[in-house]
C-alpha cells in the first residue's frame, strides 16, 4: 500500500477514468439501441441527435423515456 502512495497513483483520477469509460459505454449502447430499433414518425432522428449532441443527459433521457416509443 505504501508503494502506491509513493508512486504518485491517484485514486481520484482512477475512479474519474472509470466513470468516463462507463459513460462512453452508455453512450455507445444508446446509439446502437436507437439505430437498431424502429420508432414512430421521426423519433429515431430526434433520439440520435439528442444522444449525439448531449451525450450523458441525452443517453439517460433515452433510457428512461425514449425506449417506451419503440415499435414492437
Amino acid at each position: 500500500m505504501m508503494s502506491l502512495i509513493n508512486s504518485g497513483f491517484s485514486f481520484g483520477l482512477f475512479f474519474w477514468q472509470l466513470l468516463n469509460i462507463a459513460i462512453l459505454g452508455l453512450w455507445v449502447f444508446c446509439l446502437y439501441d436507437v439505430s437498431t430499433n424502429k420508432f414512430n414518425n421521426n423519433l429515431k432522428t430526434a433520439f440520435v441527435l439528442l444522444v449525439l449532441f448531449v451525450p450523458f443527459f441525452g443517453s439517460l433521457w433515452y433510457l428512461l423515456n425514449g425506449r417506451k416509443h419503440k415499435i414492437s
